[in-house]
């Protein structure tokens, strides 16, 4: 976004647009790009376009959106459609239109980036002191221990009652919920 004004939105010409796709957003790039294929995916809210990922050959080659374009545009563009689920998405072939390279990324990398940003940006964690961060911190590794300790144990019940209180802590950890869907599935605790 050049001086603070968001670019002008156009389409890029290409193929047929059908209805809204069976796929969502990273869907149909991760297919392109699988397929060594070339094509517009369109991002949409209603009747408005969103905005537009070209894949060329493969690769992801431009995006943009009503707020800019490059990377950042990619990335607000798979949130919206694959992440919060609010965007439906449409496939069509990419056609002879020349496209401007804006993105030098792999497909991959972008991915795993806008993972990092989806999740750095959905915590709504409100702040604490210092002291209560490494005190919750504390109390967390603690019970995380303590249920790693009765698993090498056998002690099951005692595991899962470590694990739970260590998810209360900390309820997006994977490990502990991992280790509390184990149990579960073992017939331990809920």
């Amino acid at each position: 976004m050049r001086g603070g004004k968001a670019p002008e939105f156009e389409v890029i010409e290409g193929g047929q647009s059908d209805a809204e796709g069976p796929f969502s957003v990273a869907d149909y790039v991760q297919l392109a790009g699988l397929g060594g294929h070339s094509v517009v995916v369109s991002v949409e809210a209603g009747f408005e376009a969103r905005g537009e990922i070209v894949v060329r050959e493969g690769r992801v080659w431009w995006a943009r959106d009503a707020q800019g374009e490059g990377e950042e545009a990619f990335r607000r563009l798979i949130i919206a459609g694959d992440l919060k689920r609010k965007a439906p998405a449409r496939c069509r072939p990419l056609g002879a239109v020349p496209v401007p390279r804006n993105i030098q990324s792999s497909l991959e990398s972008l991915l795993l980036d806008t993972a990092r940003t989806w999740d750095e940006d959905s915590r709504d964690i409100p702040p604490v002191s210092t002291h209560d961060q490494e005190l919750a911190r504390d109390h967390f590794e603690a019970f995380f221990e303590e249920g790693i300790d009765a698993l090498l144990r056998k002690s099951y019940s005692e595991a899962y009652a470590a694990f739970a209180t260590a998810a209360e802590l900390r309820p997006e950890d994977h490990l502990v919920q991992t280790n509390l869907q184990r149990l579960r599935d073992l017939g331990y605790g809920g």
